[in-house]
């Protein structure tokens, strides 16, 4: 009898939650999940950008730098006639910014999801290096410019390329996207 009753009090003191205290437990998640889904999707989003920013300057800088080395045009053209969908870096001793058959692709880049990229001016169209690693159009003349990276809601970030060559990464440009 005693140890049926000692059984009966551990029974009684090993309780789980009330209903009342798993409500709470779940509401207070709820609200956690709440705050940090935002701002776990704006950090992705941010880490997105970061990463085509980076991507892109490090095909400008191979392009420039292969430029210098080999002696003569390296072209950075965007692929499908957008930069948002992908790029490709290459030999371009024809100098007509476009890939033709023979000439050796060097480098190429994936379309950013989500990012959106612009520029206007030749840059639009292509980035091109002389065997001096210095920007050049087609017809000789110097090459310098802006692309913009941007994402759905604004951010924004711009790959500048001055009249040297130098490629460098603005973090707040002024130019707003389109």
């Amino acid at each position: 009898m005693h140890m049926e009753v000692h059984m009966r009090n551990i029974a009684r003191n090993v309780g789980g939650f009330s209903l009342a205290e798993l409500m709470l437990g779940i509401l207070m998640a709820g609200l956690i999940a709440g705050i940090g889904v935002p701002s776990m999707q704006e950090m992705v989003r941010k880490s997105r950008l970061e990463t085509a920013v980076s991507d892109f300057h490090v095909h400008m800088t191979t392009a420039r730098n292969s430029a210098i080395m080999y002696g003569r045009r390296i072209s950075m053209v965007p692929r499908g006639g957008s930069w948002s969908e992908g790029w490709q870096v290459f030999e371009d001793p024809n100098r007509n910014a476009r890939t033709d058959e023979g000439e050796r692709i060097l480098a190429h880049g994936d379309a950013p999801q989500g990012i959106s990229i612009s520029s206007t001016g030749s840059t639009a169209a292509y980035v091109s290096f002389n065997a001096l690693g210095q920007p050049s159009q087609l017809n000789g003349a110097f090459q310098a410019g802006t692309l913009l990276f941007c994402t759905s809601h604004g951010e924004r970030r711009a790959i500048v390329i001055s009249r040297s060559g130098r490629v460098r990464t603005e973090r707040n440009p002024s130019q707003a996207c389109p």
